[in-house]
């Protein structure tokens, strides 16, 4: 999957990306989770995915609409409410036990439409492209850092990667590409230490200890891709020696 350029958040986005959020984790997630245990998912063209389960099965959201394979065969719906997603999807309704106890969004009315406009959502969709292939190379520099797999992990929605922060230190290093949350209405990068630093320019990030890069930090740079994985590697250069 090629990322195609970012581009700023039209004003949609934050309310396209909340109701994508609330679709992944009581909706598509919850479908691979039933039939394997796991609920990390995936980029995809347009949106996210589930990887592949159960009789060849995947279940993904493709910008405004959503897209179930099984048995070879593909059906798709457009994305109205999360009753209506969870009877297209999982056959019955929106699934909320499993969440208990995570932060993830909260159920809130399950027949009320999702807001996800197509601008919004092709930039969502744009961002986890970007993310996976970033954080894709990466992963292939650290291959002796035994580096973790790639996750979009539905609780915070974001897609990450662990590894040894090398250097023979302890703990792990995360690397991750958030799409935005409470705290921020923009995507943007970040990498979470090994251990406790102190916070200056470099370990920039607010409300936790790591440094972050907003998507309007680098979105006018020529050559995005070269900008963020500058950012990724330098913080991971910058890791304290244990």
């Amino acid at each position: 999957m090629t990322a195609r350029a970012l581009s700023p958040p039209p004003g949609t986005f934050v309310a396209t990306r909340d109701a994508a959020h609330r679709l992944a984790v009581y909706v598509i997630s919850p479908a691979r989770r039933r039939a394997t245990g796991r609920i990390g998912l995936r980029a995809s063209p347009g949106g996210f995915t589930t990887p592949s389960f159960g009789d060849g099965e995947r279940v993904r959201l493709e910008i405004d609409r959503l897209v179930r394979e099984r048995g070879g065969e593909s059906a798709w719906a457009p994305v109205t409410t999360l009753t209506d997603a969870a009877a297209f999807v999982l056959d019955g309704p929106p699934d909320a036990e499993w969440a208990e106890g995570f932060d993830v969004p909260p159920l809130g009315d399950p027949d009320a439409p999702l807001p996800i406009d197509p601008s919004a959502g092709a930039l969502l969709g744009a961002w986890y492209a970007f993310a996976f292939d970033l954080l894709g190379t990466l992963r292939e520099e650290l291959a002796a850092d035994d580096p973790g797999e790639i996750q979009l992990w539905p609780e915070h929605f974001d897609a990450a990667f662990d590894a040894a922060p090398g250097r023979g230190g302890g703990g792990r290093i995360t690397f991750g590409a958030s799409p935005g949350d409470a705290t921020s209405d923009e995507p943007y990068l970040y990498v979470l230490p090994p251990g406790p630093v102190e916070r200056d320019e470099v370990w920039n990030a607010e409300g936790f200890t790591g440094a972050v890069l907003a998507l309007s930090d680098f979105v006018d740079a020529a050559d995005q891709r070269a900008a963020a994985l500058g950012f990724l590697r330098s913080r991971r250069s910058a890791i304290p020696p244990s």
